[in-house]
């Protein structure tokens, strides 16, 4: 028997045990139920398009790619938008942690799924944009408590392979919808670079200029205001570089299939500050949850320090709140 066989073998015998002393003492057999243990971990991949920058240039394209999946019948992604420091999105109490996950996006018609960069082409299967077999891993995350300044929300990981070794970190962040437009009240722009032939602000609003199609698919509608569905506005002020598994997990980088991290034994919580400047312009909110694996490998530069850290995105899980 392994050692993560015996320790398992030996909880089991403990809880069984502690039941049995509810019986005898009169009590109520068991515990209740904690609401995170109905969450559902099904062993499908998800793909964030992601969009970061100071600006966010790319908005249109992260935007247009997703629609496009969708109407082809892929329906395992959704767009983030990732403030740069030049954003009015930006704030860097919320904000700080996420620019070491992700790399420069490269090129104009570059953008990211995951961790993987792609090249937008009239030509591309958006089919392929996911990978279609299961999971190592997969996540899920519900709003636990309301608070007037935050929002506790605890993730939920499941896995789906024997690991061995292998270092994870979960995150769940805020993310919030916003339209392309100009607060009348306060005169804050939240308009979008302008793209001749594509896109223009007028009295304010970003909007298309023109009907957009891909192929013989309709994208977006002359006249039709841009929306940034999403941009993070909070990740974890508790764990703001996520939470790792190895110090929830007794049995640190080792896992099994039907592991499940997030439960009232094995907490992964996270508290989300919802009290952001541009809240009174929100139109909708989400959590949005990413299993990152931690890969280190020596730095050739400089063979002795420190190793260089790359987070992979392993699975992620987008829902409205």
């Amino acid at each position: 028997m392994t050692k993560k066989g015996f320790i398992g073998l030996l909880a089991l015998s403990m809880a069984v045990t502690s039941c049995s002393s509810d019986d005898e003492n009169g009590g109520t057999p068991g515990r209740q139920r904690d609401p995170i243990d109905n969450l559902s971990t099904p062993p499908k991949m998800y793909g964030a398009v992601i969009n970061a920058g100071p600006i966010l240039p790319k908005a249109v394209l992260v935007e247009t790619v997703v629609r496009t999946a969708k109407l082809e019948g892929v329906d395992n992604l959704f767009v983030v938008h990732l403030p740069g420091e030049n954003s009015i999105f930006y704030d860097a109490e919320r904000n700080s942690g996420l620019k070491d996950f992700i790399q420069p996006l490269g090129g104009a018609n570059d953008f990211y799924v995951n961790s993987d960069l792609y090249t937008n082409d009239p030509a591309m299967d958006y089919t392929e944009l996911v990978p279609v077999g299961p999971p190592i891993a997969a996540v899920n995350h519900m709003v636990t408590q309301v608070r007037p300044d935050s929002i506790i929300a605890n993730a939920r990981v499941e896995f789906f392979e024997q690991l061995i070794d292998r270092k994870f970190r979960v995150a769940t962040y805020l993310l919030a919808e916003f339209h392309a437009d100009t607060d009348p009240t306060t005169g804050v722009s939240f308009n979008a670079p302008a793209i001749p032939n594509i896109l223009a602000t007028v009295n304010g609003i970003s909007s298309f200029t023109r009907n957009i199609p891909s192929d013989t698919i309709r994208i977006f509608n002359e006249g039709e205001m841009l929306k940034y569905q999403y941009v993070v506005v909070a990740e974890p002020r508790n764990h703001p570089l996520g939470l790792a598994l190895d110090s929830v997990s007794i049995f640190g980088k080792e896992f099994d299939p039907g592991d499940v991290l997030g439960t009232r034994e094995t907490p992964l919580r996270f508290a989300l500050a919802r009290n952001h400047i541009h809240l009174s312009r929100v139109k909708g909110l989400a959590l949005w949850t990413v299993l990152y694996e931690i890969e280190e490998e020596i730095d050739p530069a400089d063979p002795d320090g420190p190793p260089l850290v790359e987070y992979i995105i392993r699975n992620t899980f987008l829902s409205k709140i």
